[in-house]
């Protein structure tokens, strides 16, 4: 392969690196985003608990916490707890696959430069090798010329 054909395919292996990239950085985004709703959801249901005694205690009487409600509470945290638990597990699959991808990606990226850092050091000997061999070739004229010169 020539020089700037592997340039072009690093090019190309480039582009899909940085598209794995932005695939891992989004499933990356995608992952935060269900761990803050898990947080989001455990405050909600406690404001919704708060809220829902305050209107069912009448002001200015004390309450004491139900177990039935503490029940209820344990109940809907551990609901959606578990969902968004199975939600992020699967997204964790494929966050790692995203990952393999993005470093697949990196490793042939690599690959390639590796290729295309020989070529060019290959390519950089033969040029080295003509240029000697051009300086090489005119001394060698110049000494079968210098003798007939002499001679007459």
């Amino acid at each position: 392969m020539k020089g700037s054909d592997l340039s072009r395919v690093l090019r190309v292996r480039a582009l899909m690196e940085e598209s794995a990239q932005a695939a891992f950085a989004v499933r990356v985004h995608n992952m935060r985003q269900l761990e803050e709703c898990a947080a989001l959801a455990r405050r909600a249901a406690l404001f919704s608990r708060r809220e829902s005694l305050e209107k069912l205690v009448p002001e200015g009487q004390p309450w004491e916490p139900s177990w039935q409600i503490d029940q209820m509470d344990a109940q809907m945290l551990d609901t959606k707890s578990a969902c968004l638990t199975a939600r992020a597990e699967s997204e964790k699959l494929v966050l790692a696959e995203a990952r393999a991808v993005m470093l697949a990606r990196r490793r042939e990226r690599q690959q390639i430069e590796t290729l295309l850092e020989s070529a060019q050091h290959a390519e950089d000997q033969q040029r080295s090798r003509r240029s000697q061999q051009q300086v090489d070739d005119w001394f060698q004229a110049r000494a079968v010329r210098a003798p007939s010169r002499k001679e007459s």
